[in-house]
């Protein structure tokens, strides 16, 4: 049995701030679903310039009481210093956020993107105890949606497998545990253990020896000195996250503009292009003998970007891609690809075009397809 906060517990290590700084709201995030949130605004406002934001999940019940518990003793008074916004929500009564009501985790991630102009383009997640085991579930099922990942303490769910741990590789995670708290303390060696063998880049565990369950040396500066840490690479990643998605943008609009040169800077020394007939396998050379043509003449090719989806290499040398495209010749493509830095810039190593095929004329397409094929 692991150990969880209980409002005892808690209750004996507050000291009551003068004034509360957070606003209670009821958001509704589906109908008949309605979430109570402990939302806290930097000092000075939201104003016109992006927010570092952190979604804090209570221990214990994970009910209103903790918290705002949870706000005393670790988030409010250092994101309010350091001009955070701050989230933390009460779980619906009877419910907590594990299982399938992560689900509910993910909606108000939702939220918070529409909601708020989020510096870095991701929330940043933590938990305490309870809390941090809801944390690790919910950044297991997507390690792109969060900017970082703090457990105090925190563990993942006992069926999570290495493969699936190996996903948060990717993120910066910071975890925080008393050394006498023997129950979490095994569990996130283990953790780390994997995440390190993963490749993680930023990771941290740190012990307090001979502390509980609720180390009386993790404190708000300690926290969020580095949640501090890793929103500055969070925005650094956001930079180059951006710059990759511009030179996609370019990329398309240099073949609609018939821009040759443009088009084939585009492109890594290695770049392949890969067309939607078996044979359209270019490298860069090769494509651009094919294309030539085309852009002589002023013919070329337009393909609009509807949807993207990006994702950095922990290094943040490689991207990966995939797109849905929009062309006024042939309705919705698709296009996939790796990108990787070359110099200063971010270069097309790979790209491969395809139509994507709903799944009930599939049978009919492969039949065709094989006929001609004979």
């Amino acid at each position: 049995m692991f150990t969880v906060l209980s409002a005892v517990m808690f209750a004996s290590l507050l000291v009551q701030a003068d004034e509360q700084a957070w606003n209670w709201e009821r958001l509704e995030l589906a109908p008949g679903l309605e979430l109570d949130l402990a939302v806290q605004l930097p000092a000075t406002g939201l104003g016109d310039t992006p927010v570092p934001v952190l979604l804090a999940l209570p221990p214990g019940d994970q009910d209103v009481a903790m918290v705002e518990r949870g706000l005393q003793l670790y988030w409010s008074s250092a994101a309010l210093a350091r001009g955070w916004v701050l989230v933390s929500p009460a779980a619906p009564g009877g419910r907590s956020f594990h299982g399938d009501d992560v689900q509910i985790l993910e909606a108000l991630l939702d939220a918070l993107d529409a909601r708020f102009d989020i510096a870095g383009g991701k929330p940043h997640l933590a938990g305490v105890s309870n809390g941090g085991l809801s944390a690790l579930e919910l950044a297991l099922r997507d390690p792109g949606r969060v900017g970082s990942l703090t457990g105090a303490p925190g563990m993942p769910p006992a069926d999570a497998d290495p493969a699936q741990l190996a996903r948060l590789a990717e993120l910066p995670v910071a975890l925080f545990v008393g050394g006498a708290d023997s129950a979490w303390l095994n569990p996130m060696r283990r953790l780390r253990d994997t995440l390190s063998s993963a490749g993680a880049l930023r990771l941290s565990l740190v012990e307090f020896a001979g502390e509980g369950h609720v180390p009386e040396s993790l404190t708000p500066e300690r926290l969020f000195q580095q949640l501090d840490a890793f929103h500055a690479h969070r925005l650094r990643r956001h930079d180059e996250e951006s710059a990759a998605r511009r030179l996609l943008d370019d990329f398309h609009r240099a073949a609609a503009e018939s821009d040759e040169d443009r088009y084939f800077a585009c492109f890594a020394p290695e770049g392949v292009f890969v067309g939607t007939d078996a044979s359209e396998r270019w490298n860069v050379s090769e494509f651009r003998t094919v294309a030539h043509p085309y852009f002589e003449r002023g013919e070329g090719w337009t393909y609009i970007p509807i949807e993207r989806h990006l994702r950095l290499s922990p290094r943040g040398e490689i991207a990966w891609f995939d797109e849905r495209l929009d062309s006024p010749k042939y309705g919705e493509m698709r296009g996939t690809g790796v990108l990787r830095r070359v110099g200063d810039s971010w270069r097309v190593s790979q790209y491969v075009l395809s139509f994507p095929v709903p799944n009930e004329h599939a049978d009919e397409l492969v039949e065709r397809i094989a006929g001609g094929a004979r």
